[in-house]
Formats: structure tokens, C-alpha cells, sequence
């Protein structure tokens, strides 16, 4: 009966990779059509419907649509690293020009392909950059930028107040946006610009440039004052399967002194920690419990960053030494506890923290 069992799986891992090559042929058969007709590799609509059919797929027929999640993933990477070979022709053009100043930088790569994928024809600004590796058109000036139809700041939060300063209402019509993960240094500068005539919204994707596909994915939008600049920026952002969520301006950065300072804080000090205990990694690797698993993975993701982006969304956000004394008195009552012997204040405090994450 056990190896019948095992010949059964065997033989439906030969079926799934069968049926896998075969989505990979009509991929690349996809991809050569959108060559032919000038067509961009990605289309988020559709990724959208690919994840939600898998999900609801899994559900039918009794299995976790987390593994759909999963699935879509990797099918949806492996198509598009498919396609990317095979699609040679610049795609958009007509939902008019976007330039992306910092287009080289990570999420600026990301956010040139997400645009030209809907249809933007997308030029790059980014004079820190090396040697282009892609067919863009580069720009010299934010003079050139003028009478672009979207113009979006992928630049370090410390640079924005200065090139929205540059900006001529007169000549710079378009939407103009900021993706900077702090919006504190930015209150002032976004309001004037605003008042200047600017058609000026600020936004926050919450994800990396790594992200597979948008399905559940938070986008945060503020708004600056400017009339009509928060829906416009909206716009770019629908049909994907993303969450788009309105954040108050001056909010935004309290916020994500939690959400981003205190887990990339959590996260550093973790790394540092096992760094300097002397323990060889591989052999901690070899003992770990499910939760050391789960940790190292989520400390690596955020080591992994860019050090000078989350030195800034430390030292911008104003919120940084309230938490840093939260943190503080937290570690201090737990050892405290620890240390006195105290099991009542320990579970207490492990309640407290279990009854917020369940909303009691």
C-alpha cells in the first residue's frame, strides 16, 4: 500500500510538470504575439485574475489558497522571465509619457516597467546612475520632463523638498508623485507645491521591488491639496488587485514609525545579536526551531535593503525616539519580570500582546 501510494504521487508530479510545461509553451507563444503587436510583457489586470483563479481553485477542492497564492507566484515569475526574452519591442505610449526621476534605483526600475506595462511611454531620469541596462530613453534635466503627463520622485526622501522646488507649475502640468516611505520631512514642501499650482499626491507603495504580482498588496495615497491629483494618482493603481488606502498627510509617518521603524529596528537588532554571539550560522541552522526558521527569514529579507533608505526612515521619522523609549521600557519590564522570578507579570504581558493581535 506505501508504494503504491508513493507510485501514485510520482505519477501526479508527472502530470503537474507536464501541465506546467505546457502553460510555458502558451506563455511563449503569448510572449511572441506581444511582440508582434508591440505589446508589454505585464499585465496586472490579468496577473490579478491568474492568482484569484487559483486561489478559488485550491478552495473548490479543499486545499489552503495559500498554495494558490503561491502557485500563481512562481508561474506568473517564470512567465514573465520567459516573455522578457522573446518581447523586444518598447511597449506604451498611449496613456502619454511618464518620467521617473531615480529611475535606475530598485523601486525605480520597478515602478519604469509597472508603467510601461499600462501603457505609459517611460523616460528616466537618474544622473547617479551607471550605464543604462535597459531600452529607456534617459534625460539629462527635469527641464526635459516638461509636459509629461506623470512625473514621479523615486529619489531619496532627503532630495524631494529640492526638486519639488525646481519644478515650474507653468511648465510641469502633469501629476506629479513622491513614493518616499516618510512623509514628515515632506508636509510643508507638498502643501506649497500644491499652492503653487502643482497637481502634486503623495503615495507609499508598502512592497518591494521583488514583489511578484500586486493581488492584496497595500498602495497608500495622501493628499497634498492639490484638487484632483489623489484621484488621478488612483487611477494608476486600479484593476491590479492592490489595496488602495487614504493615509491623512500629517498621520502617515506615526504610523509608519510601527509599521516599518519598530519591525526593520526588531529586525537589525536580531541580526546584530546572533552577529556578535560567536555561533557559527550554519550550525544554529542545524538546531533551529520553526520559529528561528521564520525569524531568520524575515531578518535577511530586511537586511538585505538598502542600508541608506532605512537609515533615513529611522532618522527622518519624528516618531523614532518615542519608540525608541517604547522599546526600552518594553525590554526592561520583560527582563524584569524574567529576572524577579515574576510568572505572572511574564504571562500577563505575553496575554496583553495576544489579545492585540486578536483584536481583544
Amino acid at each position: 500500500r506505501l508504494d503504491a501510494l508513493r507510485a501514485e504521487i510520482a505519477r501526479c508530479d508527472e502530470e503537474v510538470l507536464a501541465a506546467v510545461a505546457r502553460r510555458l509553451d502558451a506563455a511563449a507563444e503569448l510572449g511572441r504575439i506581444k511582440s508582434a503587436r508591440g505589446l508589454p510583457v505585464r499585465n496586472f489586470p490579468v496577473e490579478a485574475q491568474v492568482l484569484e483563479r487559483l486561489r478559488a481553485g485550491c478552495a473548490a477542492r479543499g486545499v489552503d489558497p495559500e498554495l494558490g497564492d503561491a502557485l500563481a507566484g512562481l508561474l506568473i515569475d517564470h512567465a514573465v522571465k520567459l516573455q522578457s526574452g522573446l518581447v523586444d519591442r518598447p511597449a506604451g505610449g498611449e496613456q502619454g509619457e511618464a518620467v521617473v526621476v531615480g529611475g535606475r534605483g530598485k523601486m525605480g526600475r520597478w515602478l519604469c516597467a509597472y508603467l510601461r506595462a499600462g501603457g505609459h511611454r517611460v523616460r528616466v531620469l537618474d544622473p547617479a546612475s551607471g550605464p543604462a541596462d535597459d531600452d529607456l530613453e534617459a534625460i539629462a534635466s527635469l527641464d526635459e520632463a516638461a509636459g509629461a503627463g506623470l512625473l514621479v520622485l523615486a529619489t531619496p526622501i532627503s532630495s524631494i523638498p529640492g526638486l519639488l522646488e525646481q519644478l515650474d507649475p507653468a511648465l510641469h502640468t502633469g501629476l506629479v508623485l513622491d513614493i518616499a516611505s516618510l512623509k514628515s520631512p515632506l508636509v510643508e514642501p507638498l502643501r506649497n507645491a500644491a499652492t503653487r499650482g502643482l497637481r502634486v499626491a503623495s503615495l507609499h507603495p508598502m512592497f518591494g521591488p521583488d514583489v511578484a504580482h500586486l493581488i492584496g498588496r497595500n498602495v497608500l495615497f495622501c493628499d497634498c491639496g492639490a484638487p484632483g491629483a489623489l484621484a488621478e494618482a488612483k487611477q494608476l493603481f486600479v484593476g491590479v488587485g492592490a489595496q488602495l488606502v487614504d493615509v491623512p498627510l500629517d498621520e502617515h509617518d506615526r504610523h509608519m514609525g510601527y509599521v516599518l521603524g519598530l519591525a526593520h529596528l526588531v529586525n537589525i537588532l536580531y541580526g546584530r545579536v546572533l552577529g556578535a554571539s560567536g555561533l557559527d550560522y550554519r550550525r544554529l541552522g542545524e538546531v533551529a526551531s520553526t520559529t528561528f526558521g521564520k525569524q531568520n527569514a524575515t531578518a535577511r529579507d530586511v537586511l538585505r535593503e538598502n542600508p541608506d533608505l532605512y537609515f533615513e526612515i529611522q532618522q527622518l521619522n519624528a516618531t523614532t525616539p518615542a519608540l525608541a523609549g517604547q522599546l526600552h521600557a518594553a525590554l526592561d519590564e520583560i527582563l524584569g519580570a524574567v529576572a524577579a522570578g515574576d510568572r505572572e507579570t511574564f504571562r500577563r504581558i505575553m496575554d496583553d500582546g495576544r489579545n492585540y493581535f486578536l483584536g481583544g
